[in-house]
Formats: C-alpha cells, sequence, structure tokens
C-alpha cells in the first residue's frame, strides 16, 4: 500500500465463481482481519437458446392459427426478448411468447443475454395466410 493507504493488484479470474478478500500486514508483522469477500462470477459462455414451437419455416393459416406462441428455454438467469420485447423467463428457463401473426412472411429474433453479457441469438420464420 501507498503512504495514503491505497493498493491495487492484478490476478486471473478463474472460469465460474472467484473469491476474493484482502488482510493487510504492518511493518511489525501484524496482520489484519479478513475484509468482506466478494464474490465475482466470470462467465465467457454465451446462455443456452433453444425455440422449442413452433418450428423453423412452419407455413400457418386462417384466422384459427394467426395467433402463434413461440415457446423455448435458456438459463433461468437470462434476459430473454422477442423482436426486442421483453419475455419473463421462469425458473426453469422456460418462455412463452404470443403474438399475433401478420399476413405473409413473419420473422422472429430471438435474443438470450445472461448476467455477464453473453449473447445467443436465433431467428425464426413464420409464413401466414388468411
Amino acid at each position: 500500500a501507498g503512504a495514503s493507504g491505497n493498493f491495487s493488484t492484478d490476478f486471473a479470474l478463474q472460469d465460474g465463481e472467484n473469491k476474493i478478500y484482502a488482510t493487510a500486514e504492518d511493518n511489525a508483522g501484524n496482520i489484519s482481519e479478513q475484509s468482506d469477500t466478494l464474490k465475482v462470477i466470470l462467465d465467457k459462455e454465451p446462455p443456452s437458446l433453444e425455440i422449442t414451437e413452433p418450428r423453423e419455416g412452419m407455413t400457418l393459416y386462417g384466422n384459427k392459427q394467426r395467433q402463434v406462441a413461440i415457446k423455448g428455454v435458456t438459463e433461468s438467469n437470462a434476459r430473454v426478448t422477442i423482436n426486442d420485447r421483453v419475455v419473463v423467463v421462469e425458473n426453469s428457463g422456460n418462455f412463452t411468447f404470443v403474438t399475433s401473426l401478420a399476413e405473409g412472411e413473419n420473422q422472429f429474433t430471438i435474443r438470450s443475454s445472461d448476467p455477464a453479457g453473453n449473447i445467443t441469438e436465433s431467428v425464426l420464420n413464420l409464413v401466414f395466410y388468411l
């Protein structure tokens, strides 16, 4: 530590959970109590993302099929958006987004992002005719 008591250090984080704390030692060899422990999670992996319904390229017909439920699964702590609309993710990682289709081609961009900022993206194309 410098004269002001400030200090810094560099160290490599391991994948997963890392616990960081500090102690201080004076010139006489007295060691302080341990500081509060900080938990830092290093996550370099993008979240899983699977669209379970409907299937890619599906064609739907008539007013009864205009409304569609896009269902999928991701990591439980992920944030999901479909065409920039936030979707609720259950503790199990399952999500459902209900929307009405426009006539013709409909494209949905499904994005899952984890707390570390890693992103997985998938595109779902559906076709609808009245």
